[in-house]
């Protein structure tokens, strides 16, 4: 500042001051720093470091790159098990490396969440070595935290409804419960059904549409087996 001659107004405890004039320095109410969180536009309602809050669309965050490559904008999220900054501590196999949490406000607070997708290591990491899955969850109807639906494990395989198994050699996706997999073409409601029945390692499959159906190991609704049905080793037409 100099040593005469400035004028600041709008000042309060914390608050980021900007140059509006010659020799003219204005606080900005919605925007203060109190030495380790950032408000913008908010009161101080999270103990998270950065906090944007607005009444419109402008309630976002925008990264923009412009460079003559291929490159892109990016977010890293980075984790580690150093207690101090600066360290690199190696993080452990089912280490949370980070995430994107959705919350909604149910009256009350915020501590209802309704989705989440998590990063987390997924083997024994090394040097140059971070073997790692994905995790995605949803909120069922009466809960607030979210569980698991998804998962792709660090050697690409599947799994909807249950964690894959590696050893299943052949089945990059793999779902768990009672409902099967339905293909469907487009502004059709017919469905092709994929599903499983019977349990163990003899489990039956299912294959059927809703006019002809392809049956395997399967004596349901026989009548409306037009194309081939295979049941207990007989089979026909």
């Amino acid at each position: 500042l100099p040593t005469s001659g400035a004028t600041l107004t709008g000042s309060t405890n914390n608050t980021i001051c900007t140059v509006t004039g010659a020799n003219a320095i204005q606080g900005e109410a919605n925007l203060t720093f109190d030495g380790t969180k950032l408000l913008l536009n908010q009161a101080d309602s999270d103990s998270r470091r950065v906090q944007i809050r607005d009444e419109g669309w402008q309630a976002g965050l925008s990264i923009t790159r412009n460079s003559a490559d291929n490159g892109g904008p990016n977010i890293n999220l980075r984790k580690s098990r150093a207690t101090g900054d600066g360290n690199v501590t190696i993080v452990q196999d089912d280490d949370q490396i980070g995430s994107i949490d959705f919350y909604a406000a149910d009256g009350t607070d915020y501590v209802a969440s309704t989705a989440g997708i998590a990063s987390e290591v997924d083997g024994t990491p090394g040097a140059n070595d971070m073997p790692g899955r994905l995790v995605f969850k949803t909120t069922a109807d009466g809960a607030y935290v979210p569980t698991e639906r998804m998962r792709i494990t660090q050697s690409g395989h599947i799994g909807i409804g249950r964690t894959p198994d590696a050893s299943n050699v052949g089945s990059i996706l793999q779902l768990e419960g009672n409902d099967g997999l339905a293909i469907r073409r487009p502004s059709q409601t017919n469905s092709a059904i994929i599903r499983p029945l019977g349990s163990g390692d003899g489990m039956r499959v299912n294959i059927q549409g809703d006019a002809e159906k392809i049956a395997i190991g399967v004596n349901e609704l026989e009548s409306k087996y037009k194309i081939i049905k295979l049941y207990d080793g007989q089979h026909g037409i």
